[in-house]
């Protein structure tokens, strides 16, 4: 008795010829298509969940949360904070676990902690409460610069460049791992400059001014002692 396979014969089957390999380009196409669109939405959400976790409460939101209320000029905090996190992302997923084999994490460790209360120390003694001169720092490119290194340098090393790191090392789509880990940092950004900015709204520069400088000492000493 033949055996019958979706109504054609398995003799039939095998008497049919092998045909030749598909072109390159149908192949690549194939090739990408091979990998279930679930496993690439299921490494977004995964890094999106994770760094959104990591990130709340953390010392780069209360940064962030300072900058906004220290200025007026979002687009400028968002612009240097978003770069900064774009950077610190792609090298925790390109070159994390080398970097962390050149740099000690520790080192790292120390260089935020002094920044930051270097930071703090600066907004609370040495800041003009000028409000035209403020004005000008707020809009510089040293400022813009100082926030971006700021955050770059705090995020190096910290729990959520780790939690990317592991993510794309388990994940066989880092780019979906880079998309949910940037979208997180994006919504988290938002979200600390909008309440930055409403703090800032209430009361005179000055006082916002030392509020923010005794944030910064605080989280230096939390971040110097590990408990950021």
């Amino acid at each position: 008795m033949q055996m019958q396979i979706y109504g054609i014969s398995a003799e039939k089957i095998t008497l049919i010829e092998p045909t030749a390999r598909p072109p390159l380009l149908v192949r690549v196409v194939f090739r990408f298509m091979e990998p279930e669109p679930i496993v690439i939405i299921e490494s977004f959400i995964l890094a999106l969940v994770t760094v959104s976790a990591t990130e709340l409460a953390d010392k780069t939101m209360l940064v962030v949360m300072c900058f906004g209320a220290e200025q007026q000029n979002n687009g400028r905090i968002l612009l240097a904070v978003v770069s900064a996190l774009m950077v610190s992302t792609s090298v925790a997923i390109a070159v994390g676990s080398g970097l962390r084999a050149i740099i000690p994490i520790n080192w790292l460790t120390y260089v935020s902690g002094v920044l930051f209360i270097v930071l703090g120390i600066h907004s609370i003694f040495f800041r003009d409460d000028d409000d035209e001169d403020e004005e000008t720092k707020c809009s510089s490119d040293a400022e813009l610069g100082a926030m971006f290194s700021t955050v770059l340098i705090s995020e190096l090393g910290d729990k959520s460049q780790l939690a990317i790191l592991g993510l794309a090392v388990n994940s066989a789509f880092p780019l979906a791992v880079f998309s949910g880990a940037f979208t997180a940092f994006t919504i988290v950004t938002v979200l600390s400059i909008g309440i930055g900015s409403k703090l800032g709204s209430f009361g005179e520069k000055s006082a916002i001014h030392k509020i923010a400088g005794a944030i910064f000492v605080a989280v230096g000493f939390l971040v110097l002692f590990g408990i950021l």
